[in-house]
């Protein structure tokens, strides 16, 4: 019924700015951890809008219950295209010849991590499985790389190609992204009321013997989905970053001074595969 009042308010509202909706081009999605949910059917001006699985706003594909399986399968699948064309442009005719390092992770950083990294705020709470399969491909990147360069790294271990290309792995990456998103939304740089309204201080209810760095309250999660999501991530995250830096301060420190020590927390985070 709630769902169905919103339609209709924003049927009436289109209808007073004199923006006229095609209907046929609108559908309706539902977001739901239930697994027998009730089936509804909405329409505008008499049509009945279609019902789908997953919708894409933005660039991010949304499911049901927001496992983002379903954004990850495209995005790894682009990636992987990307990654293959990349190294095709850099084959040589003599295997003997080696490349420049930081042209090729340039060129990587360009042309296919910002194809992986697009919105990771959003789904970067995914499941580890998925964020696995994104991790792997850099993983080709890096042994391509070993095969390709004076490679000197003590074996060809993910972490120890990680420490010899000097490269973050995507979780290292992810927790950088997130504990700025939060600065940026406290500093005014993100401008949205209600992104901000959804993450509040930690105003503890009583005084405990043992002093605490939690600036953030965390939400109860009762389900890995929502602990993973960002409006419980973050605040996790950001106050693991507190605890690592004391001496940060997110609403006086410039993003400059922030971001040396969100270089420093974000090597501490273990990778995920």
């Amino acid at each position: 019924m709630q769902v169905q009042a919103v339609v209709l308010l924003y049927g009436r509202w289109a209808a007073d700015w004199k923006l006229k909706l095609n209907a046929e081009k609108c559908k309706y999605f539902k977001i739901t951890l239930t697994r027998d949910f009730i089936e509804s059917s909405f329409s505008i001006d008499g049509i009945a809008l279609e019902n789908v699985k997953s919708i894409r706003d933005l660039g991010v594909i949304f499911d049901q219950k927001l496992t983002f399986a379903d954004h990850v399968n495209p995005i790894v699948a682009k990636s992987n295209r990307a990654l293959g064309l990349l190294i095709r442009t850099f084959q040589s005719a003599s295997p003997r010849c080696k490349l420049d390092k930081q042209a090729a992770l340039a060129a990587y950083n360009a042309n296919v991590r910002s194809i992986i990294e697009y919105c990771s705020v959003i789904w970067s709470g995914a499941a580890r499985c998925h964020l696995v399969r994104v991790e792997r491909v850099q993983h080709k990147l890096l042994m391509w790389l070993a095969r390709r360069t004076a490679f000197d790294g003590p074996s060809l271990a993910y972490c120890d190609l990680l420490s010899a290309c000097n490269v973050s792995h995507l979780g290292a990456r992810h927790a950088q992204f997130d504990i700025l998103f939060l600065c940026k939304l406290f500093k005014g740089l993100i401008s949205s009321s209600h992104l901000l309204e959804c993450f509040r201080l930690h105003a503890p209810t009583r005084q405990t013997r043992i002093a605490t760095r939690s600036l953030l309250d965390v939400p109860f999660a009762r389900v890995i989905t929502v602990s993973s999501g960002l409006f419980v991530r973050i605040p996790r995250t950001v106050n693991d970053f507190l605890g690592f830096s004391p001496s940060s301060d997110i609403f006086y420190d410039s993003l400059w001074q922030l971001k040396r020590q969100i270089l420093a927390y974000s090597s501490t985070v273990r990778p995920t595969m």
